[in-house]
């Protein structure tokens, strides 16, 4: 797979498929794996092994719950400050100089008062510096920190609440180093009707947190684990308008270091960013039907061909071998060999707020 991988294609003709069976082939070589599951497609093909754990918004077993302060430290104080300006950006929003000031000022004050932060305790300094600015200060530093907070809403939206109400990050991503698969179901964010901006703030929150534990046992030439980004678009869009490379570029490209590396899964080769591209060297195209200008290179003499492929049918690309071409087998639709009884084990954690009434009290009453 050489690291990175990329699957083009038009929808229906064997791209989701392809990745499970890559994905359980990874799984049995103690290649751990986690999918960023925007629509939810992978929860049921997994559900039952052994190999995986499904973590979703909407469980009460296995809920996915993540706590930023906790898998990130001081050290990545930019990359969060940086994260959320992105996140921002594609929502068409800002955050202003002043307003970045306070927020940095803030999130330093979270590291140094509270020896296990959380995300209460960043609204609870965020809303105390507001009342104590709205007794003794100018009003335009008001106007700073209220501008902040509207720009922050997406963070206050329930889906989000319900991620980050919490003390501790229920993945373990030394499981994940150690060959376990995790699906990262986040179809209740579409659901609820939140913009796509929310799946890349939390895609980057966890690579992130996968790169600095792979980080502490160093530099290695082995492939350690993988991460699958379905729906590139959603998942890992890019900053069109952005002079500067983005943290998933960033992080992508460090990744390869620390035997990190990325299946990401399109049906438009322009969704993914020049830079992912070229780090990326073996692509495998199903049928695509859209112009081929940004790739035709590749396909040597087979640019005519891509429109005409049949279900199942691919183009690979690989940096080593150069073109070839093969079919999908499509295995008849049956449950998985290795079962487990249903567990009733479920992971505790303790929530920060009672309740997204009680958060909102607090956040609405300053």
């Amino acid at each position: 797979m050489l690291r990175n991988l990329e699957i083009i294609g038009s929808i229906g003709f064997g791209k989701t498929t392809l990745t499970k069976s890559l994905c359980n082939q990874l799984i049995a070589h103690r290649v751990g794996v986690i999918i960023i599951d925007p629509k939810g497609e992978y929860t049921d093909s997994f559900n039952n092994n052994e190999n995986w754990a499904i973590f979703s918004l909407e469980q009460t077993t296995m809920p996915l719950k993540i706590n930023p302060f906790d898998i990130l430290d001081h050290s990545d104080l930019n990359f969060f400050i940086e994260l959320l300006e992105e996140t921002l950006y594609l929502n068409n929003k800002e955050i202003t100089a002043p307003m970045r000031f306070q927020l940095e000022a803030i999130l330093q004050q979270v590291y140094e008062l509270f020896p296990s932060p959380n995300f209460k305790d960043f609204i609870q300094l965020l809303i105390s510096k507001k009342k104590i600015h709205k007794k003794s200060q100018p009003s335009s530093l008001l106007l700073v920190l209220d501008g902040l907070i509207n720009r922050l809403s997406f963070l206050f939206t329930p889906s989000i609440f319900n991620l980050f109400n919490t003390n501790q990050t229920t993945l373990n991503f030394k499981e994940v180093l150690r060959g376990k698969g995790y699906v990262i179901n986040l179809s209740s964010l579409i659901k609820h009707g939140l913009p796509f901006s929310s799946f890349y703030f939390v895609s980057m929150l966890l690579l992130k947190a996968l790169l600095r534990e792979a980080a502490k046992q160093g530099f290695t030439s082995n492939l350690k684990s993988v991460l699958v980004f379905e729906e590139a678009l959603i998942t890992l869009p890019i900053l069109s308008q952005s002079p500067k490379i983005s943290s998933a570029e960033t992080l992508f490209v460090l990744g390869r270091s620390y035997g990190i590396g990325s299946i990401i899964i399109s049906q438009h080769w322009e969704s993914i960013s020049s830079i992912i591209h070229s780090n990326s060297l073996t692509k495998i195209f199903f049928r695509y039907i859209e112009k081929t200008k940004g790739f035709a290179h590749l396909l040597e003499d087979r640019t005519e061909k891509l429109s005409t492929l049949k279900k199942g049918e691919f183009i690979l690309i690989n940096g080593e071998v150069g073109v070839l071409e093969g079919i999908l087998h499509f295995p008849p639709r049956s449950t998985s060999t290795l079962q487990k009884k249903t567990s009733s084990n479920q992971i505790k954690f303790k929530p920060l707020f009672s309740s997204y009434h009680e958060f909102k009290k607090l956040l609405f009453k300053s």
